[in-house]
């Protein structure tokens, strides 16, 4: 299956593993890998998935993306972990905006947290009604500081990362991939 992997702007990634095109590596077969560990080799299924979670995943400056070769063996919705990538290609990532960020790490957020105070704000934001801080201040709570503070790169992109592990320790299905299709409409 194509995916895409990222890399800091020399090809490297965690303990310097070089990655290029032609390279493949590979790890050892768990039973129960874990993502987040040295289980498996991380990838995303899209690079807008890529280049929406590197600040909370990886925060690369000017990260290089490839195109690999891999077979899932576990995914949280926003990144996958393989046991072996080969590298064909490389790729050029898509340029997202703060707002399409922003949109991203609410849209996420709204999956998962139901404060009616937070769900109000939210609208208000994506309908581009009100955007203020005052207003952000005002739907805080604990289950949405992450959203409420998503004028960020890494806020947004946390949001996720949070809505990914409270979706899979709660069993709600999240389709990433056509939230971050959406936040590009921002």
């Amino acid at each position: 299956m194509q995916l895409y992997k990222l890399t800091n702007s020399k090809g490297n990634t965690k303990n310097n593993t070089h990655w290029e095109v032609g390279i493949t590596h590979s790890l050892e077969i768990k039973r129960n890998p874990r993502l987040c560990s040295e289980d498996v080799l991380h990838a995303y299924t899209s690079p807008l998935l890529a280049t929406l979670m590197n600040p909370a995943h990886a925060s690369y400056i000017n990260p290089l993306c490839f195109t690999v070769d891999g077979e899932i063996a576990i995914s949280d919705g926003t990144k996958v972990g393989c046991f072996s990538l080969t590298v064909t290609d490389t790729f050029v990532l898509p340029k997202v905006s703060t707002t399409q960020r922003t949109a991203f790490g609410i849209l996420c957020a709204l999956e998962v947290c139901k404060d009616k105070d937070f769900a109000l704000w939210a609208l208000r934001w994506l309908s581009d009604e009100d955007r203020t801080v005052e207003a952000a201040k005002t739907a805080t709570n604990d289950t949405a500081t992450y959203a409420a503070y998503a004028a960020a790169a890494y806020a947004a992109a946390y949001a996720a990362a949070y809505a990914a592990t409270y979706a899979a320790e709660n069993n709600i299905k999240i389709d990433f991939q056509k939230l971050a299709e959406k936040a590009m409409e921002y």
